[in-house]
């Protein structure tokens, strides 16, 4: 099982979020909204899209993600 800790952004909840079996087309909507610095910064940062992730949110920190992904 592969989790990642973010912040709510509307709650400000702290919560933890199963992201095993996130697949290529659910990580494309998060891409989207990424700024482009942050994607050339994480450039080949995992092989599956749940590694990428992961490395994601290590590089932005749970609040920054946290707005991302429940926020897209």
């Amino acid at each position: 099982m592969t989790t990642i800790t973010i912040i709510n952004p509307f709650s400000k909840a702290i919560g933890e979020r199963d992201i095993t079996g996130l697949t290529q087309a659910e990580l494309d909507a998060y891409l989207n909204v990424i700024d482009d610095e942050t994607l050339y910064a994480l450039e080949g940062a995992g092989e599956t899209p749940e590694e990428w992730l992961a490395a994601y949110v290590d590089h932005v920190g749970p609040e920054q993600a946290g707005i991302v992904i429940l926020g897209s």
